[in-house]
């Protein structure tokens, strides 16, 4: 007898409608939106603030470098006793630049003020010499006669392997540097070119070099020296280094010390990239016009003489970093400021302002603005009582 099975089957044993399969597939699709505009916004917000934390970073080492720099300007080159600011300009050599002969000033800081707004130039000089700006009374064992050996009346605080800087204001004769390879018996200065000589460093070790800053047939400074010839010792580092923006990066171009392998266009100065992203550069003097020895006035305009120059007690220094991160609106709708006023704002490649909304519109990153009032300390003490 045949076995009939009358059991209907149950509905999940029936499958899934087409209608259903569409209606997960819309759930998920949902769901994978949703979770795709919310790891969008927390991206964006993340290279937001990585962006602004890169800014900072680059903003606290790049015022930390210039400050310490600036708070070093003018050491070693004024004093009670004497000062170098009437060296300008100062006449030297070099056997590893081209041209071998170039002139710089001894003067501590120098703005250069960028036209239009444009971020401005800082030089700023000092040395390491131990006994600062205390001049020598020295003259030629050959009386007019530069290329010899000076004979000195006080060779304290002075060095092999010093730079030094030959000066006779008196006889209205330049000043000249020299590189002291040797101070013989009867406290005598010489300065050979080309001499590999050996002196000891800070430190107490040996250092081993050829003078290249002495030049053949001796320095030419404009005239013969007397008897009452000065001698100013700057010792063996002596610094002058301008802080510029470049490329949207503070970059440094030194005259001394000089590195060859860092002369990349050939132009006499190393060149050395300190922090990318920084975009403006604004300084002003700040200058004791009354005798007070407070700062009554700042301004850009650079000190014309050395009574000037001995005025100046602290500078103005400002310093615009700007994010990587480019945001869709603009989150910067007006230029940032500093002490002196807002910002001359410019594209990211440097063409006049203009808001067009795309990556090249400044409005459309975040900055870091970084501002400090450093005191000129070597003009402070040189000077007051």
């Amino acid at each position: 007898m045949k076995r009939t099975n009358n059991v209907k089957p149950v509905r999940s044993m029936i499958g899934m409608s087409l209608v259903e399969i569409l209606a997960a597939m819309l759930i998920g699709l949902i769901g994978m939106t949703i979770i795709m505009q919310v790891f969008t916004i927390s991206e964006n917000r993340k290279r937001t603030t990585g962006g602004a934390s890169d800014a900072q970073i680059t903003g606290n080492i790049a015022m930390f470098s210039l400050e310490r720099e600036v708070r070093n300007a003018g050491y070693g080159m004024v004093s009670p006793h004497g000062n170098l600011l009437h060296c300008d300009p100062v006449v030297a050599w070099d056997s590893r630049r081209n041209p071998t002969n170039f002139t710089f000033s001894l003067v501590p800081l120098v703005i250069s003020d960028g036209p239009g707004g444009a971020p401005d130039q800082i030089r700023i000089t000092y040395s390491n010499t131990s006994k600062p700006a205390l001049s020598a009374v020295g003259f030629s064992k050959a009386p007019g006669d530069i290329s010899k050996a000076f004979l000195m009346t006080d060779i304290a605080g002075l060095g092999a392997g010093d730079l030094a800087i030959v000066s006779d204001p008196a006889a209205g004769v330049d000043c000249g540097l020299i590189e002291i390879t040797a101070i013989q018996a009867g406290q005598v200065i010489q300065h050979v070119q080309g001499f590999e000589y050996t002196y000891t460093d800070e430190f107490g070790f040996p250092v081993t070099k050829t003078a290249t800053y002495n030049k053949p047939g001796g320095i030419e400074i404009g005239g013969t020296l007397s008897n009452n010839a000065q001698f100013f010792g700057l010792g063996p580092k002596l610094r002058v280094s301008t802080f510029l923006i470049n490329n949207a990066s503070l970059e440094t171009r030194t005259l001394f010390p000089y590195d060859p392998g860092l002369d990349l266009d050939n132009d006499g100065l190393s060149e050395t990239k300190l922090a990318a992203g920084v975009v403006q550069l604004q300084a002003q003097y700040g200058k004791d016009t009354n005798g007070d020895r407070i700062v009554d006035t700042w301004d850009n305009v650079t000190p014309a003489s050395a009574t000037d120059w001995l005025q100046l007690r602290a500078a103005r220094l400002a310093l615009l970093v700007r994010s990587s991160q480019f945001e869709r609106t603009a989150v910067t709708t007006v230029a940032p400021t500093w002490y002196a006023g807002a910002y001359t704002m410019t594209n990211l490649d440097g063409t006049p302002d203009t808001n067009p909304g795309d990556d090249n519109d400044w409005r459309h990153y975040r900055y870091r603005n970084y501002q400090m009032v450093v005191p000129l300390r070597n003009m402070i003490w040189s000077t007051d009582p």
